[in-house]
């Protein structure tokens, strides 16, 4: 269960800058799907993984945090 409303956006996905990897202000990994489904939480050893993907695209460090009501939701794709 997130107890953050805020988020830092780590990385997104290559061919889906919708699909989000963050982070919440306790250090927890997030998933967000783009499609306004909700967050799923993931542990540490497996967002690290998705990290090493090569399809991930690191975001820089410096980027805001974002409020969860405000993720991209983009359109479905086949």
């Amino acid at each position: 269960m997130m107890t953050s409303s805020y988020l830092w956006p780590v990385a997104h996905h290559r061919d889906a800058p919708e699909r989000l990897l963050l982070r919440d202000a306790l250090g927890t990994w997030v998933l967000w799907f783009g499609d306004g489904t909700d967050l799923a939480e993931m542990p540490d050893d497996l967002a690290r993984w998705i990290l090493t993907r090569p399809e991930m695209v690191m975001l820089g460090a410096d980027l805001v945090w974002f409020e969860h009501s405000s993720l991209p939701v983009g359109s479905e794709q086949s």
